[in-house]
């Protein structure tokens, strides 16, 4: 099981990159890129959702999640997010996950990035590695 690891993504929202600490082959990797489309303490005043005050987009401690974004961190958090979704209550919180879980969202959902991501097959292809990655340095494992 797994949960995720708010202050590693919040951190990866705002920043370019940063490093982190391998404990268990003892050296530093530096991570690129950012979750393009995870909003934290206010969203940028560009974006075209910067209006959005309906509590219904918001999810505690994320303020919003922009799921038209083609960036695979960003849709797996928006995968988990729907996940914990009840049709009738909404948003049920963040809870603890396992890796078969994604990956059963993602091929229920994979059909979405397929048409209407530009490079969707490709995108969808290359799923498998990143969900390892997220839950290398973007969730704490849990026994």
């Amino acid at each position: 099981m797994y949960r995720l690891h708010f202050e590693n993504i919040k951190r990866r929202s705002k920043d370019k990159y940063f490093s982190i600490s391998d404990l268990h082959k003892n050296r530093k990797e530096i991570v690129y890129n950012i979750f393009e489309g995870i909003y934290y303490d206010e969203i940028h005043k560009d974006s075209m959702f910067h209006m959005l005050n309906d509590d219904g987009y918001k999810f505690p401690p994320i303020k919003y999640i922009d799921e038209s974004i083609d960036e695979h961190y960003t849709q797996i958090i928006y995968l988990l997010k729907e996940l914990f979704t009840d049709s009738n209550e909404g948003f049920t919180g963040w809870k603890k996950f396992t890796k078969e879980q994604i990956m059963k969202a993602l091929e229920h959902d994979k059909y979405i990035y397929i048409e209407n991501f530009s490079n969707g097959q490709e995108f969808v292809n290359k799923f498998p590695i990143e969900i390892d990655r997220f839950l290398k340095y973007y969730c704490i494992k849990e026994d």
